[in-house]
C-alpha cells in the first residue's frame, strides 16, 4: 500500500475459529482489511469466487468477522487451519475461471496435510496471525507480487518467516519461534 493511500488492502480470511479471526481482523487494520471471514470448506467453495469477482458472496454464514465491504475484490486470500492442501487445491481451481491472479497465503501443511497451527490461545494467536498476515500482504504489495496466482507458504525458519512461492522466496520478518515480544504485545 502506498504512503498516499488511505484505503486498507482488502483480503479474505479463512480459518476455523471465529475468535481467532475476529482478533486478527481487528488487529490488521488500518493496513489490511478483512472483508469476509470463511470458516468452512463448503463456505469457501460457495463464496470465494464471488468475492474475487468483486461481488457480494451468495451465502456467507459469519456475520461477526469482516467488514462486509465488497466494493473491491480481495488482494489476497489467506488460508488457516480449517483447510487441507487438497481442499485448498479444489478451492483455488474453482476460482481460476473467475479471476486468475489472486495470491493465496497459508502456512506449510503439517504431517496430516492440514494448515492448522499449534494450539494457541484464541485472541493472542489472532494478534500473532494478524502481524504475520499484515507483514506478508504488505510485502507482496511492495514487491509487486500481488496479482500473481501463486500459493505462498509462510514458514518460520530460525526466527525468520519466509514466504515461499514455487522457487521464489522472500524473508518477511524476524520473530522468535514461540512468539516474539512484539507479537504478544501487538
Amino acid at each position: 500500500m502506498s504512503s498516499t493511500s488511505t484505503k486498507p488492502i482488502p483480503i479474505v480470511l479463512c480459518g476455523e475459529n471465529p475468535l481467532v479471526g475476529k482478533a486478527a481482523a481487528q488487529r490488521m487494520l488500518p493496513e489490511v482489511e478483512v472483508i469476509a471471514f470463511i470458516s468452512t470448506v463448503e463456505e469457501a467453495k460457495a463464496n470465494i469466487s464471488a468475492l474475487v469477482a468483486g461481488s457480494p458472496p451468495p451465502s456467507l454464514v459469519d456475520e461477526i468477522v469482516g467488514s462486509k465491504d465488497y466494493s473491491q475484490s480481495p488482494a489476497a486470500v489467506v488460508i488457516g487451519g480449517a483447510f487441507t492442501a487438497e481442499t485448498l487445491a479444489e478451492i483455488r481451481q474453482s476460482v481460476q475461471h473467475v479471476k486468475p491472479g489472486v495470491p493465496w497465503l497459508t502456512r506449510e501443511p503439517n504431517s496430516e496435510g492440514r494448515f492448522s497451527s499449534p494450539e494457541k490461545e484464541g485472541e493472542k494467536y489472532g494478534r500473532v496471525a494478524a502481524h504475520a498476515v499484515n507483514t506478508a500482504v504488505m510485502k507482496l504489495e511492495g514487491e509487486g507480487m500481488s496479482g500473481k496466482d501463486w500459493l505462498y507458504h509462510c514458514t518460520p525458519m530460525d526466527g525468520i518467516t519466509i514466504l515461499f512461492a514455487r522457487d521464489w522466496y522472500l524473508p518477511i520478518f524476524r520473530c522468535s519461534p514461540n512468539f516474539c515480544q512484539h507479537c504478544i504485545d501487538v
